[in-house]
C-alpha cells in the first residue's frame, strides 16, 4: 500500500494556527513545533504562494528547523514561524502589524517572533508598541539590532571552518572563487565581509534593482544573471535566499562547476533532505548544515532574552563557535560514512531527547 501524502508536512508539531485579517484578505499561519527547550522562536515570512496548503508546509518546515537550530546551539528556545501568503514586495500596514502583535499576545508567550523574509526589522519595532513578544528590535528600541548581521557573521565563521577541515588557508580568501546566491538581508553583508578578506565574489538577486544597488555598494565583486550561476568556476556555492535550491536537478550543475563547498544562509536549502545530501557526499562537495552555520541570527535574538537584556559579547562568542561545531560535524561524518546533515540532526536530537527526559 503506498503511503499517504503529508501536503503540509505535519510532524508531531505543537499548534498550527489559522490567521486571517479580513480588512485587507491577508491569510496565515502561525507553526508552533517544538517548546521542549522553551518557547518557540522564529521570524515571520511574507511570501506568494499558490495554495493554502504551501503556506501551512512552508511554515511546518521551518519551524522544525528552528526547533534543531535552537537545539544544537544549545538556546533555550524551540521552534516556531510565522508564514502570510502575500508579496513581500507589498508588505504589511501598520494596522496589519498591530492586527498580527493581538493575535501574537493572544498566545501568551508560546511564540516569540521577529524580522525573515519580507518582513523587517521596522516592522518589529512598530509591534513592539503593542507586544513584549518580537526580537530582533533596533538599539534604539532596547534590541540588539538587525540579527541578519550576525547571521553573516556566522557565515563567515563557517567558511573558514570549512577551508581550515580541508587544510587551504583560511585567513585570507584571496584565490578562493564564491557565488552568492542572493543579496538581501545576509548576502549583502556577507559580499561585503568576503570582499574585505579578499575574496572573489560572484553574487545575483533576481530583483534587478537590488542587484545593480550592490553592485554599485562593491564594486570588487561581479554581479551575474541569476539563471547563470552554475556557468563559473567556483570553490563556494552560498545560498541565501529561499530554500530548496540544492536538489537533484542543480547539484550535478554544482558539479560541474569545481565547486568543493556549499555553506547556506538559506534554511532548508536541500530540495530532499536525505537524498540531497548524500548525493552531494557522493559528488564530493562538503555541505555545512544550514541550520548550522545561519545560527548568528537566532544566537543575536536569544541574547536579547538574556535576564540582564542583550549581551553583544555573549552572541558574538556564541556565534564564534559556529567554526568549531562545523569541524566536529565534518569529523564525524568522515569517521562515520554519514552525510553532515545526518550528523547534525543526531546532535539537534540529543539535546532534545535531554530536555524531554529531564
Amino acid at each position: 500500500m503506498a503511503k499517504a501524502k503529508n501536503p503540509t508536512h505535519f510532524d508531531n508539531h505543537e499548534a498550527v494556527i489559522d490567521l486571517y485579517y479580513p480588512p485587507t484578505n491577508l491569510p496565515g499561519v502561525i507553526s508552533i513545533h517544538n517548546s521542549l527547550r522553551g518557547p518557540a522562536t522564529g521570524g515571520t515570512r511574507l511570501w506568494k504562494y499558490r495554495t493554502k496548503n504551501s503556506v501551512i508546509a512552508d511554515a511546518n518546515d521551518l519551524a522544525r528547523t528552528m526547533t534543531y537550530k535552537c537545539a544544537i546551539h544549545e538556546l533555550d528556545h524551540g521552534g516556531g514561524k510565522t508564514v502570510f501568503n502575500r508579496d513581500p514586495k507589498i508588505g504589511l500596514t501598520p494596522e496589519e502589524l498591530q492586527w498580527y502583535a493581538e493575535e501574537i499576545n493572544k498566545l501568551e508567550g508560546r511564540f516569540w517572533t521577529g524580522e525573515d523574509i519580507g518582513f523587517t526589522v521596522d516592522y518589529v519595532n512598530q509591534m513592539s508598541r503593542y507586544t513584549k513578544y518580537v526580537t530582533g528590535k533596533s538599539k534604539e528600541f532596547g534590541g540588539g539590532g538587525d540579527p541578519s548581521l550576525r547571521t553573516a557573521e556566522g557565515l563567515m565563521h563557517a567558511i573558514h571552518a570549512c577551508l581550515t577541515y580541508k587544510n587551504l588557508s583560511h585567513y585570507d580568501l584571496f584565490a578562493h572563487w564564491f557565488v552568492v546566491q542572493g543579496a538581501g538581508k545576509v548576502g549583502f553583508p556577507l559580499i561585503k565581509k568576503l570582499i574585505e578578506q579578499n575574496a572573489m565574489v560572484f553574487f545575483c538577486d533576481t530583483d534587478k534593482e537590488r542587484a545593480a544597488f550592490v553592485q554599485q555598494a562593491c564594486p570588487e565583486a561581479t554581479a551575474i544573471d541569476p539563471s547563470s550561476i552554475f556557468e563559473y568556476e567556483i570553490d563556494f556555492f552560498v545560498p541565501c535566499g529561499k530554500g530548496g535550491t540544492v536538489n537533484r536537478e542543480t547539484i550535478p550543475r554544482i558539479a560541474k562547476t569545481g565547486c568543493q563547498f556549499i555553506v547556506p544562509s538559506a534554511n532548508n536549502v536541500l530540495g530532499n533532505s536525505a537524498k540531497d545530501a548524500r548525493m552531494l557526499q557522493r559528488f564530493n562537495i562538503l555541505l555545512a548544515p544550514d541550520y548550522v552555520v545561519n545560527g548568528g541570527g537566532i544566537i543575536n535574538i536569544a541574547s536579547e532574552m538574556l535576564p540582564g537584556g542583550y549581551n553583544d559579547l555573549w552572541a558574538k562568542e556564541k556565534t564564534q563557535n559556529i567554526f568549531n561545531l562545523l569541524l566536529c560535524i565534518f569529523a564525524e561524518a568522515e569517521k562515520s560514512g554519514m552525510t553532515t546533515v545526518e550528523v547534525a540532526d543526531n546532535i539537534a536530537r540529543s539535546h532534545l531527547l535531554r530536555n524531554k527526559i529531564a
